[in-house]
């Protein structure tokens, strides 16, 4: 990857700040630096960043949005020139927990480049030498259309007219161990997943709900559409990290209602396989225990729009218990 550092960080600024209000903004992040041949992104920390409210470290769904915009753009850099780079399939191993009121930063490369696909692989760390997560993707390779022929001419002339980047840095109140086993409690007792769903920031923050499906009277996800989702503002469509964090906070939720547990669980990974473009209108989402081990369950899950029978994404994971 050969960067060109007249026009990528103007392209780089372009994507996190030139659509006011979408997810690259909402999320918090923003370009930390750049050289010929690396980039890396930063994600400041903020409350809507949370996904354990005991311990206040951040959400795998938050990582998992950095890291597919990191992946994202080194892909779209790696074209020559620029075209479109959808997401096909991404992975997520965690390593570790961030620590709380601190930034996380991504790097990718792209490992391999076909006619038709692009390779790459990224790392989430606070310290280099101490990954957080580690993440695979793949890409698709496609021309751009003709009507960005002129994108490079336009980034550059626009750049100037960019607003500032948001600084959306912020402490959080952790909640008591005790309160939280108490809220928990509650919402397994009442089966009412909404209580727990006010406990998670990040949770709030996408705007998930838990609502009853009509076909087998059972509890589905849901998630409203909003500018602070979109990644993609020309179709619109939903930003790919937004998606899995839908997703991969849903099944935690859904675990812990099921299972009884009391506190947030680890995720050891997730995997999301990108079907069709997730468009800017209401989002479900169905979670199923497929395996449930003394210490590890394995976990399903799809969203779809329109139609169940017509996903655009699904997704894996594993989750530690205890």
């Amino acid at each position: 990857m050969t960067i060109d550092l007249n026009f990528h960080p103007k392209l780089a600024g372009f994507m996190l700040r030139g659509n006011k209000g979408d997810h690259f903004q909402s999320l918090g992040i923003h370009l930390e630096s750049i050289t010929e041949n690396k980039l890396v992104m930063r994600l400041d920390y903020h409350e809507d960043l949370v996904g354990n409210p005991v311990t206040g470290a951040i959400s795998g769904g938050a990582v998992t949005g950095l890291l597919d915009t990191c992946s994202g753009f080194v892909a779209t850099v790696a074209q020559d020139p620029t075209g479109l780079t959808p997401t096909i399939d991404l992975r997520i191993d965690y390593l570790g927990v961030a620590k709380p009121g601190q930034p996380v930063y991504a790097q990718a490369e792209v490992y391999r480049i076909t006619k038709d696909i692009l390779f790459l692989r990224s790392t989430a760390y606070q310290d280099i030498n101490k990954p957080i997560a580690h993440g695979t993707a793949t890409f698709m390779n496609m021309a751009a259309p003709p009507g960005l022929a002129g994108m490079r001419d336009y980034v550059m002339n626009y750049f100037d007219k960019l607003p500032s980047a948001i600084d959306k840095t912020g402490p959080y109140t952790p909640l008591g161990l005790d309160v939280m086993k108490q809220t928990v409690q509650t919402a397994q007792k009442q089966n009412d997943a909404s209580i727990l769903i006010d406990t998670i920031p990040y949770a709030k923050f996408l705007g998930i709900q838990r609502v009853l499906a009509p076909a087998d009277n059972k509890f589905i996800f849901s998630m409203k559409p909003k500018k602070s989702l979109v990644g993609n503002p020309t179709l619109p469509a939903i930003h790919g990290g937004a998606l899995g964090g839908f997703m991969e906070t849903s099944a935690i939720i859904h675990l812990m209602m099921k299972l009884e547990v009391l506190l947030v669980p680890k995720v050891v990974n997730f995997s999301i396989d990108y079907i069709r473009a997730g468009k800017l209108k209401e989002t479900f989402v169905r979670c199923k225990i497929v395996r449930f081990g003394r210490k590890l369950v394995n976990l399903s899950v799809e969203a779809w729009q329109e139609d169940e029978q017509t996903p655009i994404a699904k997704a894996r994971m594993q989750v530690l218990l205890g």
